[in-house]
């Protein structure tokens, strides 16, 4: 029988951990608690300086959410039998394989939010900002990130899949 990539209690375990990432985020963002570190960034380094510093914060929310993930699924039982054996649904547990595809889909993810940041939505942001709409600045952001939790959830699975060996399900 075919492996199957994931289910929907994995998918209900990944989402909920990344909507707490993301809720961290924005309540953390909401008190500018991070403003004098991207201000001494900017200061130190000018807008340059803040890329390394937004890189390392979207790491360690990566790494954060991570062991969220893994409690979640063991907790709704939707370990993949390409993680864990039959009948193990229900552990608490991830392989090398996993732990690999989950950082690299990640940093593409990271990667790719933070290319499209600098090139148009910097740009789209202070516009909203200076035409007196941060609702909607606010929400824009929102919307990607949950497009980009979509999108890496999706990379995650194929990497996992290619990284195990995992055979590809049985079309009916």
């Amino acid at each position: 029988m075919a492996d199957q990539l994931t289910n929907s209690r994995e998918v209900l375990a990944y989402f909920a951990a990344q909507a707490i990432r993301i809720a961290a985020i924005y309540l953390l963002s909401s008190l500018n608690v991070l403003v004098s570190l991207y201000k001494w960034a900017y200061g130190t380094g000018g807008s340059l300086a803040i890329l390394p510093v937004s890189f390392g914060l979207s790491v360690m929310w990566m790494g954060l959410a991570f062991p969220l993930f893994l409690i979640g699924r063991g907790i709704v039982e939707g370990v993949p039998a390409s993680v864990a054996a039959p009948g193990r649904e229900g552990t608490i547990t991830t392989t090398g394989a996993e732990i690999g595809a989950y950082v690299v889909a990640h940093l593409i993810g990271i990667v790719v939010v933070m290319s499209l940041s600098s090139l148009v939505l910097f740009a789209v942001y202070a516009s909203l900002y200076r035409a007196g709409s941060p609702g909607s600045a606010r929400l824009l952001g929102l919307a990607v990130s949950i497009t980009a939790t979509i999108a890496v959830f999706l990379i995650f699975v194929a990497l996992r899949r290619a990284f195990t060996g995992a055979r590809q399900p049985r079309r009916t």
